[in-house]
């Protein structure tokens, strides 16, 4: 099956002034090959969209948007291809004021997957409430999984964010190539953050991220420069939820930053950091800084002294025959920004952090696990447990 581009996003669902409503489904099943090339849309969305492979979208620049419509790929017998500068997206989004519905949900099922131009399922919008972020799900049967930069994502500048979808990647007899997956949950202005979506990356081969950088922010004491994989919920001025899980199972793991946070500057109740999981029994762990760590920076614009910000960093695990990593960091932090003194203004604990090298080495930098308040009390340290059976 051989296609041009495929376009759905419903002439209602371009609107300046109204409601959009949602951008249509999209199903494609084969027993073969599936390639489809990208073309660059006109009319009123062009502004917005430039080169497209698949695409289904709401959008309203004045009022509310429907949801995206959902993408299932299906070929049971054969591989499938999107153009190398065209991606795939299921999105709703409002440029002004109004809520945006939800990202579609993309499913993606061949024996080989390559989608050059990248995986996109958000929702935002910048005054109002932003919907949900869609679920990404690729499965390669018997082959790899070679992508780009995937997000299925939340974002407001004022006001209230959805949750972040989950990201799912699995392959059989192959490995999985990517540049950077993010599912982040953001509120910029006065409202509350989601949850961060869960990332689950499964392969029989090896996993690499090359990493892209930071996305639209990189909470205040996050890696700066590249990152590989982030899920973080991050509010001013509001609650957060929790960061998501990341849970990667390879033969090999080569990756720069991965971060899971929850973090709240100003006012606000903080949620958990996520837990990372990195399983690679019969090979190695090659990475930058991992970091799962929840943060509460109180500032005086926002400060509420009835809020409780007591959650707690997320653990790590990592088992591989050889370890290298930079710093692994699993820390609560509240830092006080406006001077004021308060006995609800406390940090969680610090997660467990557990790393073993069933043949070889564990070569790290920092590896802490703490918990720090600058002027309340503070939660417990977590434990540090690291095993090197064979090596050093």
């Amino acid at each position: 099956m051989d296609l041009g581009a495929l376009l759905t996003p419903t002439g209602a669902s371009f609107s300046p002034t109204s409601t959009s409503g949602n951008g249509g489904d999209i199903f494609i099943n084969a027993t073969g090959d599936i390639n489809v090339r990208g073309t660059s849309p006109t009319g009123a969305l062009n502004f917005a969209i430039g080169v497209l492979a698949i695409y289904t979208r709401s959008v309203s620049t004045s009022n509310s948007s429907g949801s995206g419509g959902n993408i299932t790929i299906n070929s049971s017998g054969g591989n499938f291809t999107s153009s190398s500068i065209g991606g795939i997206t299921s999105s709703s989004s409002v440029t002004t004021t109004g809520n945006s519905g939800n990202g579609g949900n993309i499913s993606i099922t061949a024996q080989n997957v390559s989608t050059g131009g990248g995986i996109f399922a958000d929702s935002s919008t910048t005054t109002g409430n932003s919907g949900d972020g869609g679920r990404i799900a690729v499965t390669a049967t018997n082959g790899s999984i070679n992508t780009n930069l995937i997000t299925s994502g939340s974002s407001v500048d004022t006001g209230n964010a959805g949750n972040a979808g989950a990201v799912e990647f699995r392959a059989t007899n192959g490995g999985i190539n990517a540049l950077a997956i993010a599912a982040d949950t953001l509120s910029l202005v006065r409202g509350n953050s989601g949850i961060g979506g869960n990332i689950t990356l499964e392969s029989t081969g090896d996993i690499t991220l090359t990493g892209a950088i930071s996305p639209m922010i990189s909470p205040a004491y996050s890696a700066a420069g590249v990152i590989s994989l982030t899920t973080v919920s991050y509010s001013v001025g509001g609650n957060t939820g929790r960061g998501g899980d990341i849970r990667i199972t390879a033969q090999n793991v080569n990756a720069r930053n991965i971060t899971s946070h929850s973090h709240v500057l100003g006012r606000g109740n903080n949620g958990n950091a996520g837990n990372i999981h990195i399983s690679t029994p019969t090979g190695s762990v090659t990475t930058d800084r991992i970091d799962t760590s929840m943060y509460t920076d109180i500032d005086s614009n926002f400060v509420n002294t009835g809020s409780n910000f007591g959650n707690s960093a997320g653990n790590i695990d990592i088992e591989a025959q050889d370890v290298r990593t930079g710093d692994v960091v699993a820390y609560a932090s509240t830092s006080n920004l406006s001077g004021l003194m308060s006995p609800f203004l406390g940090s969680g604990n610090g997660g467990t952090i557990n790393i073993t090298a069933t043949r070889g080495n564990i070569n790290s930098q920092l590896i802490q696990s703490s918990s720090v308040s600058n002027f309340s009390s503070s939660g417990n340290g977590g434990n540090i447990n690291l095993r090197a059976l064979n090596g050093s």
